[in-house]
């Protein structure tokens, strides 16, 4: 999933930085705007995650969009008070900028994120914005090939603004985790794993991975509970241990058995002996036993 991201990423980068270059060129806009539209956006599929890419003036109008005509914009729609426009406006080395989720303002209300670069005049003064329309509809899509029973998976921005998350609530997107005792850890390295209470008020282990895009934004996070983590080992843990005292058991009654044989082993041994020194006729001690008897008085009296 973070590489997916991250190729896509670096992929969107070089298309907008040919957007940007195109639109800083004059000739571009002396074209008729069919093949001004092809050239600036090419003619091939948004993407896997861009729904539209458009072009902002400096007073954060349309002039120029892909899969509409310039016409069918509202002359009164601006976006000059978002937050993406108004960091290129203000910050001229801004670069690629993720922009915090709002509802979009173009042909429906569900809510988008605007991956943009700046577009300067030839004086180099603000000229205008780039951007393409990212659904967060489409990020969401990422998780359905995750097969997560339990625990949460999440994208977020790098200030903790949640852009996708699965188990999915229309409450979560443009929430944000930075409240957490774990996140600070988490936005200072580029991956890692750590443990902390999290979502829910319940003890996680927080894996994360910063997306190495020209941006460096987002952050990808899974989250199982320490419950979930530890589940498996757990189970193999019980099993391990029921397979020890069945083994046990086994052993035990094995010993004791053997304990059995060599005491019914020893009981015939004796009387096996005694057998051999008592005459049949009138079980009294046989010459075999009189001889034995005289050796061991002899070998007494000797000493």
């Amino acid at each position: 999933m973070a590489a997916d991201l991250e190729e896509s990423a670096h992929l969107y980068d070089a298309k907008l930085r040919a957007i940007v270059q195109n639109t800083e060129d004059p000739k571009t806009w002396t074209l008729p705007e069919d093949i001004r539209n092809r050239l600036l956006f090419g003619n091939g599929p948004e993407g896997t995650y861009v729904d539209v890419k458009y072009i902002l003036d400096p007073t954060g109008q349309i002039i120029a969009i892909s899969n509409y005509s310039h016409n069918e914009i509202s002359p009164e729609l601006t976006l000059s008070d978002r937050d993406y426009f108004l960091v290129h406006k203000n910050n001229p080395s801004a670069g690629l900028f993720f922009s915090h989720p709002s509802s979009s303002r173009l042909n429906d209300t569900k809510p988008s994120i605007a991956l943009s670069r700046r577009i300067n005049k030839p004086d180099g003064s603000f000229g205008g914005v780039a951007a393409f329309r990212i659904r967060l509809d489409s990020l969401q899509r990422l998780f359905d090939r995750l097969d997560i029973k339990a625990g949460a998976v999440m994208i977020v921005l790098n200030d903790g603004t949640v852009l996708a998350k699965k188990p999915y609530s229309d409450a979560d997107v443009g929430s944000s985790i930075a409240h957490l005792a774990v996140f600070p850890q988490i936005a200072a390295s580029s991956s890692g794993s750590v443990i902390g209470t999290g979502i829910l008020r319940k003890e996680r282990l927080f894996t994360y991975s910063h997306i190495r895009s020209p941006a460096a934004s987002l952050i990808t996070i899974v989250a199982p509970t320490i419950d979930d983590v530890l589940a498996d080992w757990r189970r193999d843990l019980l099993v391990t241990e029921s397979v020890a005292v069945a083994f046990g058991v086994a052993l035990g009654l094995g010993l004791w058995l053997l304990a059995f044989t060599l005491r019914d082993k020893l009981r015939a041994e004796d009387e096996l002996a005694r057998l051999a020194a008592t005459d049949p006729l009138t079980k009294l001690s046989n010459r075999r036993a009189l001889e034995l008897r005289l050796k061991q008085e002899w070998q007494r009296a000797r000493r």
